[in-house]
């Protein structure tokens, strides 16, 4: 678990500077257009393509750790300990497929956008977008170690109120 957390403060961390990034451009934007009454060119692209991707999937694995991800527990609030157990690691299961199958298609897509060189034509330049291919397969991977993670450690666990291994 050592790994994968050292692995998601990393991408959390980039996470962090695309969002200060953000923040900065957009701004830069709004003073440029108020002020100097010129746009700054790529704005809306460059945050669309690199930050929000940054922003929004770099820090899944982290998330996953705090549990921040949405549960839903109406049906299964009144069972018995041991099935929600069998439920929650069918579930992360499940997130470890979908998370695979994800990641090999986010794969295929970065190395066939880095081949073709992939851009967004705008009005004063080209913008090369590739890259940001690889900030979402980044994101993917990070959220898929994680799973991994704490699949490998719920198998080593050991509930400590009645000593029984949750090797489920």
């Amino acid at each position: 678990m050592q790994t994968t957390g050292w692995i998601n403060r990393v991408l959390v961390w980039f996470g962090g500077v695309a969002l200060l990034a953000l923040t900065f451009q957009i701004g830069a934007a709004v003073v440029s257009r108020s002020l100097l009454h010129t746009p700054i060119y790529g704005t809306i692209e460059i945050s669309m393509y690199y930050y929000m991707v940054a922003i929004a999937l770099l820090p899944l694995g982290a998330v996953q750790v705090a549990k921040g991800h949405v549960i839903v527990e109406v049906f299964t609030q009144a069972l018995r300990s041991g099935i929600r157990r069998k439920l929650d690691l069918f579930a992360t299961l499940l997130t470890l497929l979908y998370l695979g199958v994800l990641g090999w298609g986010c794969l295929k897509a970065a190395f066939s956008a880095f081949q073709d060189g992939e851009y967004a034509h705008l009005y004063a330049f080209d913008l090369i977008i590739w890259p940001a291919r690889w900030i979402l397969l980044a994101g993917i991977l990070g959220f898929l170690a994680t799973i991994i993670g704490q699949l490998l450690a719920r198998k080593y666990a050991v509930d400590g109120a009645d000593g029984i291994n949750e090797n489920v």
